[in-house]
């Protein structure tokens, strides 16, 4: 059973008046009898003391809108710590996003590097690269330069509360291989020995050299 304090006369707080150097100032303070509440309780709730609140955790559905990013933070209203009178204050839910083994993120682009040899470098072809849903299969032009970029329009993440897509952005590495057989070596010599016919007797390498010595 409550009623009202006699302290404050169920105002919750208390009126203080000092003598400042400009005159009498007055001061607003919460009572401390009642503790702001305005009542007092003769036979408080074993639960909560005559708090008028419990501590509990209870799990609560989260929506997380498609292509959110790391760092989203999303409002629940009324689900936080109950206040002084009692109304609840917001729960605030901070996403952590974890890294995908394969692929990086720029903003909904999403991001992967695309090893393939030399071979298939100069002289083109079609490589099955992973999407999100799959595969999507990737031509690359004959000539492809290692470092070279090539989009796959709308195949990355939706833009958040949009029907739009991002892009995948494949950039491509070409691999050198770090070890060949005699034959192997042998075929790159002949390569290496037509380039030369091709682009006159000296390579670009040495020509680069040629012009450090003048």
């Amino acid at each position: 059973q409550s009623y009202s304090c006699p302290n404050c006369h169920g105002a919750g707080h208390i009126k203080r008046s000092y003598s400042v150097l400009f005159g009498p100032f007055i001061q607003t303070v919460p009572c401390r009898h009642c503790q702001g509440t305005g009542e007092l309780n003769t036979h408080p709730c074993e639960d909560c003391k005559g708090k008028k609140w419990q501590r509990r955790t209870h799990r609560l559905p989260v929506r997380i809108p498609a292509g959110s990013h790391d760092g989203a933070t999303f409002r629940l209203q009324r689900e936080g710590n109950a206040g002084e009178r009692g109304n609840p204050g917001s729960l605030f839910v901070l996403l952590h996003v974890e890294p995908h083994p394969i692929f990086r993120r720029d903003k909904a682009d999403l991001l992967f590097d695309l090893p393939i040899t030399m071979p298939e470098a100069a002289l083109g072809c079609v490589i099955e690269v992973p999407v999100l849903e799959g595969v999507e299969h990737l031509k690359i032009p004959m000539g492809t330069q290692s470092g070279t970029t090539i989009r796959l329009k709308g195949k990355g993440l939706p833009l958040v509360n949009t029907t739009q897509y991002g892009d995948l952005r494949v950039t491509v590495q070409v691999k050198t291989p770090p070890r060949l057989s005699d034959h192997q070596r042998q075929l790159m010599t002949e390569f290496a020995q037509t380039l030369d016919k091709i682009h006159g007797t000296k390579t670009d390498s040495q020509d680069w050299f040629s012009h450090l010595r003048h």
